[in-house]
């Protein structure tokens, strides 16, 4: 009976073991822009990038937090995100 248990939890400890994804600042930008398009549900984004939804409700409030630095005239931020934009929307 105990081997039927460990056997019951032995994904949940390769689950730990396993290395944690990292993702750049421009991936996590990509992804925020897929969520505010709202195109798809943010469990469907999370499944596509295998990334707990909890993490990319963190992302979308962060980059709507930070949304107005890329209007201040010291950065160039706004010229790079639309750049990004144009890129996406003409791949599609």
């Amino acid at each position: 009976m105990k081997s039927k248990r460990i056997r019951k939890y032995d994904h949940l400890i390769i689950w730990l073991v396993e290395e944690k994804k990292k993702f750049k600042p421009e991936e996590k930008a990509s992804i925020a822009l897929e969520m505010l398009r709202e195109e798809k549900t943010i469990t469907q984004i999370a499944a596509e990038h295998e990334i707990h939804p909890n993490v990319l409700c963190r992302w979308k409030a962060e980059a709507l937090e930070n949304l107005h630095t890329i209007f201040s005239k010291e950065t160039n931020e706004a010229e790079e995100l639309r750049q990004q934009y144009e890129a996406e929307r003409t791949s599609c």
